[in-house]
C-alpha cells in the first residue's frame, strides 16, 4: 500500500464523500472480479496486472474511506452507524485480495489448470470473445452496449477498461463483454 503522507495528499486534492468513495470501491470491485476471470479464462498477463492495480486503488480507498468515516462522527451514534459502512468497505477489499489471489499463477507465469478455466468458461458471465468475421465485426462499442456491459477492449494492443469512448471493433480485436 501507498505510505500514509501520499495517501493523506491524495484526500485532499480529490473532492471524495463517504458514499463517492463506496460506489468506486464497488465499481472497481466488481470491475476486478469481472478482469480476474477473464484474465483466468484467457490466461491474459496484463489483465492480470490490471486487476492488481485494481486491488491497490481499492487499498486507497479504504484507507481514504476509513478517514473519511473518523471525520464525519461526531457522536456514539454517528460511530455506531459507521460501522456498518466500515464492515462494507473491508468486504469489498477482501473481495480484491482475493481477485489478486485469482491472477496470482498468471502473473507468475504459471498456466491455469484446464479444469479450472473450462468450468469458468461455462458458469461466467463474462465472456472474453476474439472479433473474427462473426458477429462483432465492424459493431461499435456503443451497439454493444445495448445487449452487454462492456469489461475491456483490447484494440491495437492496448487495453481500455469499461470503455466510455466510440471504437468500432476490428478483426483480432479482443472483447469483454457481459450480458445485461
Amino acid at each position: 500500500m501507498n505510505d500514509a503522507n501520499h495517501i493523506i495528499e491524495g484526500i485532499k486534492k480529490k473532492d471524495l464523500n463517504v458514499l463517492k468513495i463506496i460506489r468506486k470501491m464497488k465499481d472497481l470491485s466488481s470491475l476486478s472480479i469481472d478482469l480476474a476471470f477473464a484474465a483466468v479464462v484467457s490466461g491474459d498477463k496484463n489483465l492480470a496486472k490490471k486487476v492488481l492495480e485494481l486491488e491497490e486503488d481499492i487499498d486507497v480507498l479504504q484507507y481514504q474511506l476509513e478517514m473519511e468515516v473518523m471525520l464525519a462522527a461526531r457522536n456514539v451514534n454517528h460511530a455506531k452507524n459507521f460501522v456498518a459502512i466500515n464492515r462494507i468497505s473491508s468486504a469489498m477489499e477482501n473481495i480484491s485480495d482475493a481477485t489478486e489471489e485469482l491472477v496470482d499463477a498468471i502473473i507468475r507465469g504459471f498456466p491455469v489448470d484446464p479444469s479450472v478455466s473450462n468450468a469458468l468458461k461455462e458458469e461466467m458471465e463474462v465472456k472474453v470473445y476474439k472479433v473474427g468475421r462473426g458477429r462483432f465485426l465492424g459493431k461499435t462499442t456503443t451497439q454493444l452496449k445495448e445487449k452487454y456491459e462492456v469489461i475491456g477492449l483490447k484494440k491495437d494492443g492496448e487495453w481500455h477498461y469499461m470503455p466510455k469512448e466510440e471504437y468500432i471493433l476490428d478483426k483480432g480485436d479482443t472483447i469483454i463483454l457481459k450480458k445485461r
